[in-house]
């Protein structure tokens, strides 16, 4: 990770820590932890055109796996991998789009976030939520190029980037210690993620 890029990083889960310490100070809260798993639509589209390559298809299906815990009555914070698919591509030479039938871009991600759900009381079994964090997002080609010396193959470097996340979502408690929820995740102006999720704590 480029060097300025951990500066922000940290930076922002600094600020974001310092923020939420005088809402956790004012409770004594055991921590409840829970795993969850969901899966759902997302749309990676990245921008732009090159050599004739462009985005032809940026809807795809993914999933996500997360561990975190409820660090207040009203704050949670998550630590999430997501998979979110590809983006497909095509070029405006169907001779070379039909070279590399499966190029496309894959998006993963890892995210730090902090749930608030504001008008949640104990005892609700439903609730809504809104979240705000940090998030990396690899992108990686999905095809292997077969001659990287092709100028008409899809002109791609490997990259990751560090990203604002933020989001909403609405949580049902199903028992004492399972949960459902329906989710809406934006991490950049090319890539957001519709999931519903399942969890239970520990």
């Amino acid at each position: 990770m480029p060097k300025n890029n951990l500066v922000k990083f940290l930076g922002v889960l600094s600020l974001m820590g310092l923020l939420a310490t005088p809402s956790f100070a004012k409770t004594k809260y055991k921590w409840d932890w829970y795993w969850g798993i969901g899966a759902g639509a997302s749309n990676v589209d990245p921008e732009g055109e090159a050599r004739g390559w462009s985005t032809d298809d940026s809807s795809d299906f993914g999933y996500k796996l997360m561990i975190g815990a409820d660090i207040s009555d009203k704050w949670g914070m998550d630590i999430a991998y997501h998979d979110l698919g590809s983006a497909g591509l095509g070029n405006k030479d169907p001779e070379i789009d039909r070279l590399y039938p499966n190029a496309g871009i894959d998006y993963r991600v890892f995210s730090t976030v902090f749930n608030y759900a504001p008008w949640f009381e104990e005892g609700d079994d439903y609730h809504f939520y809104g979240k705000i964090g940090v998030s990396s997002i690899k992108n990686k080609e999905s095809e292997v190029i077969r001659d990287p010396s092709d100028m008409a193959s899809p002109p791609f470097d490997e990259e990751t980037s560090v990203q604002i996340v933020f989001g909403a979502g609405f949580n049902w408690t199903v028992s004492d210690n399972m949960f459902i929820r329906t989710e809406f995740e934006h991490f950049d102006r090319d890539a957001y993620f519709f999931s519903v999720q399942f969890g239970s704590y520990f």
